[in-house]
């Protein structure tokens, strides 16, 4: 759906959807970056299809948000490492590929946005 939707170009670990990248911004504190960084390591059900992590999900990635939650824990990398959380930047991809999802305000918000009211928005 990343290809399809045109936020994602196979193999050049470039995220470019405006609402994800708009979140990663904000919520991880990278307010220059160009793209959400994507997984090219793994397998092909783990590269170009997941957010980006290092050593294979064993070490932190530096990248945290503002409770200092590392991103190697959030639920969208290829490894899952615990405690996992959902982040604005996942949640706000949905958005950027058709579904109808509001502006998380917050965590909470989001994480109920993405479990209760995804819908594909007819194109």
């Amino acid at each position: 759906l990343w290809t399809s939707n045109n936020v994602y170009v196979t193999g050049s670990g470039q995220f470019t959807g405006m609402h994800a990248l708009n979140a990663y911004r904000s919520e991880f504190s990278q307010p220059a970056a160009a793209f959400v960084p994507v997984e090219l390591g793994g397998g092909p059900g783990t590269a170009n299809g997941h957010w980006n992590e290092i050593d294979n999900g064993s070490g932190l990635t530096g990248i945290t948000d503002a409770l200092g939650r590392d991103m190697r824990n959030e639920l969208m990398t290829g490894w899952l490492n615990s405690p996992t959380f959902i982040s604005d930047t996942t949640v706000m991809s949905f958005r950027d590929i058709g579904f109808a999802i509001p502006e998380p305000t917050t965590l909470l918000g989001a994480a109920a946005v993405c479990c209760l009211t995804l819908r594909r928005v007819s194109r």
